[in-house]
């Protein structure tokens, strides 16, 4: 008995290529979150100013100031350039 996968649903993908299928889909996903991240962060003063509700600036915000207080507890402030490293670890992981 095969377990169900969102991912068997697209034509042509069969049960070997599920697993490439739904590397793809998250890929596609974390591409579009950090776009709309992106385009949330706006530019000037805007970009700097901290989210006041609820949004998607808000969670960009959340995750990277977690991953830096990590990166600054165990490796110290030496370890600040690796930060976008195991930010895409973290996210994609």
């Amino acid at each position: 008995m095969e377990h169900f996968n969102w991912t068997q649903l697209i034509p042509g993908v069969t049960h070997e290529y599920i697993h490439v299928a739904t590397l793809v889909c998250v890929s596609l996903f974390i591409i579009f979150l950090s776009i709309l991240g992106r385009i949330a962060l706006g530019s000037g003063e805007k970009s700097i100013e901290p989210a006041g509700k609820f949004s998607l600036k808000g969670m960009f915000e959340l995750i990277t100031e977690f991953i830096v207080e990590q990166v600054d507890a165990i490796i110290g402030k030496k370890g600040r350039p690796l930060v976008p490293l195991y930010g895409a670890i973290f996210i994609f992981k």
